[in-house]
C-alpha cells in the first residue's frame, strides 16, 4: 500500500510548529502587554496569512472573523535588546498605531491597524484621477498633524516619510506609516527639519508631473511653498493659513 503524500501548507510562513507562544497558558491567560515574547505566527488562537515576499512591504496580515484586523511587518536588528527599549505604542488619528510588538531572537514583529492606499498608489491613478490643489494642501495639514504627534509627544523625528508610507484610509484619514521602524533607529529628534522638507517634496510630487510642470501657474507656487517654510516649525505651519495656499 502507498503512503498517502504529505500536502503542504498554502499558507507560505516560516512556522516551524504551531505551539503556543506561552506554553500551558490559556490564550485568556497570555500577558496583554505591548511588548510580547515569541513568534506570533505560532498562537494558537490568532489566525495569520502569509503575503508573497515582493509583492507588498507587508509580511503577513492578520485575520479575525474573517476580517483582517492588522498587518505584520518583520524587522531584523542584530541589536535588537537595546533597540526595542524606544518602542511605544501609539494613537494618532493620523498615525498607522503600533498596536503590538513580538519579539523572537533578532526579529521583530510590528503589528500595525489596518491601512488602505499609498499616496504613491493614489498618484499611479492619473491622471484619470488627479487631486486638486485643496485635496493635496489637506493631505499635507494631516500629515503635519501627525508629524507634530511624533516630535512632541514621541520625542523622536519620523526620518524617512516619502509617498509609500503615507496612506489615504477608507473613512479619508491621512495616516504616516513605519512609525515602529523609527523607534527602532532611535531617529534624532532634532532631525525634524527633514520632516518637513519631505512632506513639501510630497507636495511637489503631487502637484507636478515629470510630463507636466503643474497646472497652469500651480508649479511656481509649488516652488514657492517648498522653499519659503522649509525652516518653520509644524506649530507655526498649521498655524499659518497662507502656508496652505497653494
Amino acid at each position: 500500500m502507498s503512503l498517502r503524500p504529505k500536502l503542504e501548507s498554502p499558507i507560505n510562513l516560516p512556522i516551524p510548529s504551531r505551539d503556543p507562544c506561552y506554553p500551558g497558558m490559556e490564550p485568556s491567560e497570555i500577558p496583554e502587554d505591548f511588548i510580547k515574547q515569541g513568534h506570533p505566527y505560532r498562537l494558537l488562537h490568532r489566525f495569520f496569512i502569509g503575503i508573497e515576499p515582493g509583492l507588498t512591504d507587508i509580511d503577513a496580515i492578520e485575520f479575525t472573523n474573517q476580517r483582517p484586523v492588522s498587518y505584520v511587518k518583520k524587522f531584523t536588528s542584530k541589536s535588537l535588546e537595546t533597540d526595542t527599549k524606544s518602542l511605544v505604542e501609539t494613537s494618532h488619528p493620523n498615525l498607522v498605531n503600533l498596536r503590538e510588538v513580538f519579539i523572537h531572537g533578532r526579529s521583530c514583529f510590528f503589528l500595525y491597524e489596518r491601512w488602505s492606499l499609498s499616496l504613491k498608489e493614489v498618484q499611479k491613478l492619473g491622471p484619470v484621477f488627479q487631486l486638486s490643489e485643496v485635496e493635496v494642501a489637506s493631505i499635507c495639514y494631516k500629515i503635519f498633524m501627525g508629524l507634530l504627534y511624533i516630535h512632541e509627544t514621541l520625542k523622536i523625528s519620523h526620518g524617512n516619510i516619502h509617498m509609500g508610507n503615507v496612506f489615504i484610509c477608507e473613512d479619508g484619514e491621512v495616516k504616516i506609516g513605519d512609525i515602529g521602524e523609527s523607534m527602532i533607529h532611535h531617529r534624532d529628534k532634532n532631525d525634524k527639519a527633514r520632516d518637513i522638507v519631505a512632506v513639501f517634496c510630497i507636495a511637489r510630487t503631487l502637484l507636478i508631473s515629470d510630463k507636466a510642470m503643474g497646472r497652469g501657474a500651480i508649479g511656481l507656487l509649488c516652488q514657492d511653498f517648498t522653499s519659503a517654510h522649509s525652516s518653520a516649525s509644524i506649530a507655526e505651519l498649521i498655524q499659518d493659513p497662507g502656508a496652505y495656499d497653494l
